[in-house]
Formats: C-alpha cells, sequence, structure tokens
C-alpha cells in the first residue's frame, strides 16, 4: 500500500463488526506546503467518528510513514481489517508519484491543462452541422496528465496540478509497449485512462511541442501511440466527424447517462484555460452539476449528507448518497442538480473528487433557476 502525494488521498478498510460491517479510513490531506494524517471509522452506514495523528502538520514523508504505520496496525490487528475499494473490491495496485522536485531538477512540469465552456442546446444544433467540429463522449473521470520522460512516469492531476499515484496497470502498458517521451492529457475512470489528447512527443532534436499543430493532426498522432500501446487500461476518445456520426454520438450518450458531450475544434491549436466567450473546445451538459465541500453527515440517521461552498459557513443544500460510500466531513465531492434556489434541488452525489481544489467550490458555478441568483436579483 502506497500513500500519494494528491489532494485528498485515503485507504479505506473494512472488517466484520458486530451487527454488520465497519470501516477504517486514513487520509493523508495537503495543509499548506505540509501534511496531516486524519481517520474516521465507525459502522457503515452510520455517522462516523472523526480524528487526527497530527495535530500539527508534518512532511509528506513523515505522513506517509505515519499513515503506513497506521494501515499495517489495523491490518494485524484482531479486527483483521482489509484494503477495500468503494465497490467492495480489494484496493488495486498503485505506483507512487515522483515527489515534487526543487527548481532546477528535471521533473517535466503539468501543463496548464484547456477547460471546457458550456454551452446551450441551440448552439449544440449548429455544431452538430458544421465540418470543423467533432464531437466526443465527456467521460465522467479525473482530469489526468500523464508524463513519460525516458520512461519515466509522472501522472498528474489535470486542475491543480498535483502528483497523484498512477494505477499500475496504466504504467505497465506503457512500460510494456515501450514507448518512450510523450504527454498525454486525459480523463482517469477507474483503472482505465482515456486520452483525447497529445501535448508533446519526442526528446532533445526529435521533441515535438503538439499543442501548436491542430487538434486534427494531433489527435491522429494520438490514435496510433494508443493503437502501438494495444492495452485495454489505455483507451482513446472516440471522436465523431460527421453530422450523422455526431447525432449517433450524441444519442447514445444520453441513453448511456453520460456527462454530456465536448465539441471540439478540429483545426484548433491546444490553448489554455477556459474563455469567457467562443472557445475551441466546448461542452453541452445533459444535467447541470458542481463541486461542493461536505459540511456535515445527517445526524437522523438518513442517507444525505449537507454540502457548501468554499469559504461558506453555512450549508447551501442538502445531497442524496442513496446507494453511495459516505464522503468524509470537509471531501470534495461532485454533485449533480436539477437547479439552484436558495439551496440545491434534487441534487444527488455522483462521487469524491480527490482532484478538485476547494476552492473550485464557488458560487459562480451554480445554475439558477431562470438564470437568476437569488442573492444578486439579476441573470
Amino acid at each position: 500500500m502506497t500513500i500519494t502525494d494528491s489532494a485528498v488521498t485515503q485507504v479505506r478498510l473494512e472488517a466484520p463488526g458486530a451487527s454488520g460491517k465497519k470501516f477504517y479510513i486514513v487520509s493523508v490531506r495537503p495543509n499548506g506546503s505540509k501534511y496531516t494524517v486524519d481517520f474516521s471509522y465507525g459502522a457503515v452506514g452510520d455517522t462516523p467518528r472523526i480524528g487526527t495523528k497530527t495535530p500539527t502538520p508534518v512532511s509528506l514523508e513523515k505522513a506517509s510513514a505515519i499513515a503506513e504505520k497506521l494501515v499495517k496496525e489495523k491490518m494485524n490487528g484482531e479486527s483483521h481489517y482489509k484494503i477495500i475499494n468503494s465497490n467492495g473490491t480489494a484496493a488495486p495496485e498503485m505506483i507512487a508519484p515522483v515527489k515534487t522536485t526543487a527548481v532546477g531538477d528535471t521533473q517535466p512540469a503539468c501543463i496548464s491543462p484547456r477547460l471546457l465552456r458550456d454551452i446551450e442546446p441551440a448552439q449544440v444544433l449548429v455544431l452538430t452541422k458544421l465540418d470543423n467540429w467533432w464531437v466526443q463522449i465527456k467521460h465522467d473521470g479525473d482530469r489526468v496528465q500523464l508524463h513519460d520522460v525516458d520512461g519515466a512516469l509522472t501522472f498528474y492531476s489535470g486542475r491543480s496540478g498535483k502528483l497523484r499515484a498512477i494505477p499500475k496497470v496504466i504504467a505497465d502498458a506503457i512500460a510494456a509497449s515501450g514507448l518512450l517521451n510523450a504527454v498525454f492529457d486525459g480523463e482517469l475512470v477507474d483503472q482505465t485512462l482515456w486520452v483525447f489528447d497529445l501535448l508533446r512527443t519526442g526528446t532533445g532534436a526529435t521533441e515535438c511541442d503538439c499543442r501548436t499543430l491542430p487538434y486534427e493532426e494531433r489527435y491522429r498522432t494520438l490514435a496510433s501511440l494508443v493503437t502501438m500501446i494495444g492495452s485495454p487500461a489505455i483507451k482513446l476518445v472516440v471522436a465523431a466527424k460527421t453530422s450523422d456520426e455526431k447525432a449517433r454520438l450524441i444519442l447514445d450518450a444520453k441513453e448511456a447517462s453520460a456527462e454530456g458531450v465536448v465539441f471540439v475544434n478540429k483545426n484548433a491549436p491546444y490553448r489554455a484555460g477556459r474563455p469567457s466567450s467562443g472557445g475551441d473546445t466546448l461542452r453541452w451538459k445533459f444535467v447541470e452539476s458542481g463541486f461542493f465541500i461536505v459540511h456535515e453527515h445527517r445526524p437522523d440517521g438518513k442517507e444525505s449528507i449537507s454540502v457548501k461552498l468554499h469559504k461558506a459557513t453555512e450549508p447551501i443544500g442538502t445531497c442524496s448518497v442513496i446507494g453511495k460510500e459516505l464522503p468524509p466531513v470537509g471531501a470534495v465531492v461532485e454533485i449533480k442538480y436539477l437547479y439552484a434556489q436558495s439551496s440545491l434541488v434534487q441534487a444527488r452525489l455522483m462521487r469524491m473528487r480527490t482532484d478538485i481544489p476547494v476552492y473550485f467550490c464557488r458560487r459562480s458555478q451554480l445554475k439558477f433557476k431562470d438564470g437568476i441568483d437569488p442573492q444578486k436579483g439579476k441573470k
């Protein structure tokens, strides 16, 4: 078991209890330039008890050692805890990330990501008919970048730029292919890396900054590399190119309850950030969703949590967690909802988002009924 350097790293353990299963969660969380080791425990389905092993934040190395020791104590104790995934299976093997290096070292830097601008249904009809716009399914995963430099792999959370662990099946696939020197942009869904862009290839005299190339050319090279790797752990996000293909993909995405679809301008270079208007990568979301911070667990035993926004002291609403693992207080979660008024309407938990910083949980992301924010009184 490896403790990793990510926004919120957790290891969940479970064991039989007197009246069902009990759990113990060990979390390593960044606190400024240092880290804390926190824990929560209790019966599955009950409100957890929480605590910390580090009242004063410590270095990553020390936090990792404390967490490792705590996990081993629970696994070797009388209750015989086992590491468990959220789906109840044994946790997959992960490879720890490279530790952040000092200035002057050769570790590659995370590239500022391009971000999607949301569009309305009326624009979808127009873009579907235009030859220079392709359509791809928006996979419901964590945005990541995979850097391969002479076979040494570095895995980043694409939004925050923080190092994170790479699933071993992905690392093994890259190693087995013999691929050297490439930077992939994609989404991590469980143990599968869905890649949709290629940011860099080669090294030295053969290095190519692919961001300057049109997307059509980047995608063609990306498709060739994915074919060369030849592993189910690394998959290409399919692009629909004709009007008929685009319409069919959108219908398939809706039937599959996907988050939405992405329109990509095939002639555009890679531009970091999110434009306030226009843009070359646009998203049509089938449901509203946003990032929130778990405020508290409901004390009445209902399968729900209250959530809040960054820097808020009061919750913005409650959220159903039926069928989902209860996230710890303070965790960032992604929630889908019908719309917002003074609170969220018909909110349901999608999942925890360890790749999203808390400052992304801001009010400006909310979609209000009729476009009117009650705090501002205007659209």
